[in-house]
C-alpha cells in the first residue's frame, strides 16, 4: 500500500469562457495573459482568500510590464508563481525573470515539456532561477511516462492537468474509466491536479473528492504506468468557418469551441467561408466623438514588440484601452465580454449628474452609455464603437 501523491488542487482557468457559477475556493489558481480572460477571471479572485496565482507564459519581451497589467487585471498584488513554456529559450527566460524584480518570488514551472532534456536545460539556469514545478497532461491515455520518472528522481513537483482528458478525449476516457478512477489516477501521480475551467461546477465536486484522497492508501498496481501509452484523439483540420455580422458592414471572426451568449445583442452567426469585413470610412459621428478618438490615437502609438504572437498584442492592447476608461471614467459602470477568442466588447454608462436640488437643479454632467469592440483580426487590431441602433439594424 502507498499513498497517493496528490496535496493540493488548482483550477485552469485559460478554459474559462463564462461565469464561474459556484462559490468554493480553488487553492491554486492558474491564469494565462493569452487567453483574454482575465476579466472575468479576476470577478472570482478575492484577495483575502489564501489562493496561489500561477500565471503560464508563452513570450519573453516585456514580460514585467504584461504581467503587471495581468494583476491590476485580476486584482492581486503578486503572482505566487510562473509556468514558463517549455517551448521558450531558457536564456530569453532567465533574462525577462531578472526585470521582474517583486512581481513573484523566484519560483517557476515549466509547462509541457517534449522531453527531459528541455527540463535540463532549465534546471541548468543560475541558481536564482528555481524550478519547482512541471506541468504536463496527466490521464490514463496522455501522460509522458520519461517526464514522471524524471521529475519523481529530482523530486520536482509534478501539475497534473486535464486529468479527465482533453478537450476531444475526454468524453471517451468517461466512457472507458470513470471520472473517479481518473482523477484518482492523476491523484497517484503529481502532487497538483489542475481541474479544467470549462465546467466549474463539476471541477468543484472533482475537488471535494480528490481532497478526499489525500493522505488516502491505494494499491500501486491499480494506477500502474507503462512506457507504451495510447495519444489523445487528435483534432481535424478546420471544417466550418463561422463568423458574426454585427451589422453595418462588419464581419468577425468566431473561432470559439463553446456556443456564445450575446446578451441583449442582435448578432447574426454566418457559416461558410471565413470573414473578415469592416468599412474602411467609418462613421463620421464616431471620427468626431471625443474618447474615440483618443483612444484610436492612443492605440495607432502604441508599441509592439515583433516577437509578440497576435493574442498578446491584442491583450496589450486590451489592458491600455481599459486603462483609459477606467482612468477617465472612474464613476462609471463597466462591463466586458469576449466573444469567441477574437472579439472585445466594452460596454460602460455613467448616470447624469446633477447639482442643487429643484429649481435650482443643474446638470453638470449628462448621461453617458456607450459600446465599444476590439477585434483581433490577426496583422491588425480594429477598434470601433457601436451603438445599440447599429446592432439592432443588423437583425
Amino acid at each position: 500500500m502507498i499513498k497517493y501523491k496528490v496535496q493540493n488542487i488548482g483550477i485552469d482557468t485559460t478554459t474559462l469562457q463564462g461565469a464561474f457559477g459556484g462559490d468554493k475556493i480553488f487553492p491554486f489558481v492558474y491564469t494565462s495573459i493569452s487567453e483574454n480572460n482575465d476579466y472575468l477571471v479576476g470577478q472570482y479572485i478575492n484577495p483575502e482568500d489564501e489562493q496561489s496565482i500561477i500565471v503560464y507564459i508563452d513570450f519573453t519581451d516585456r514580460l514585467n510590464e504584461l504581467l503587471d497589467l495581468h494583476m491590476k487585471a485580476l486584482g492581486v498584488k503578486k503572482i505566487d508563481m510562473i509556468f514558463f513554456d517549455a517551448d521558450l529559450d531558457p536564456k530569453k527566460v532567465y533574462e525577462a525573470y531578472k526585470t521582474l524584480g517583486d512581481i513573484c518570488p523566484p519560483v517557476f514551472g515549466i509547462k509541457n515539456p517534449k522531453n527531459t532534456k528541455q527540463i535540463e536545460e532549465f534546471l541548468n539556469l543560475p541558481a536564482d532561477f528555481k524550478i519547482q514545478g512541471v506541468g504536463i497532461p496527466l490521464s490514463p491515455t496522455e501522460f509522458d511516462y520519461n517526464t514522471i520518472q524524471f521529475c519523481e528522481s529530482r523530486q520536482i513537483p509534478i501539475y497534473g492537468f486535464n486529468p479527465i482528458g482533453g478537450y476531444l478525449s475526454a468524453a471517451r476516457n468517461i466512457s472507458s474509466f470513470s471520472i473517479p478512477y481518473l482523477l484518482s489516477f492523476a491523484a497517484a501521480h503529481c502532487e497538483i491536479i489542475m481541474l479544467s475551467g470549462r465546467d466549474v461546477g463539476k471541477s468543484e465536486d472533482s475537488m471535494e473528492f480528490i481532497k478526499s484522497l489525500i493522505g488516502e492508501s491505494h494499491l500501486e498496481k491499480e494506477f500502474f504506468l507503462d512506457r507504451k501509452v495510447h495519444r489523445p484523439v487528435s483534432s481535424m483540420g478546420k471544417a466550418v468557418h463561422t463568423s458574426l455580422d454585427l451589422g453595418h458592414g462588419y464581419k468577425l471572426p468566431y473561432n470559439s469551441n463553446d456556443f456564445c451568449s450575446f446578451d441583449s445583442r442582435d448578432v447574426t452567426l454566418n457559416f461558410g467561408k471565413p470573414i473578415i469585413e469592416y468599412p474602411e470610412n467609418y462613421d463620421g459621428i464616431y471620427e468626431v466623438q471625443p474618447d474615440f478618438v483618443r483612444v484610436r490615437d492612443m492605440i495607432s502609438e502604441l508599441k509592439y514588440e515583433d516577437s509578440w504572437p497576435s493574442n498578446i498584442k491584442f491583450a496589450y492592447t486590451r489592458y491600455k484601452v481599459m486603462e483609459y476608461f477606467k482612468e477617465n471614467y472612474p464613476e462609471a459602470v463597466m462591463s466586458y465580454i469576449m466573444i469567441g477568442n477574437s472579439v472585445f466588447f466594452i460596454d460602460f454608462w455613467r448616470d447624469a449628474k446633477f447639482k442643487g436640488t429643484f429649481l435650482w437643479r443643474v446638470l453638470v454632467e449628462k448621461e453617458i452609455q456607450r459600446t465599444y469592440f476590439l477585434a483581433n483580426l490577426g496583422d491588425d487590431i480594429l477598434f470601433r464603437e457601436i451603438d445599440e441602433e447599429d446592432m439592432d439594424s443588423s437583425v
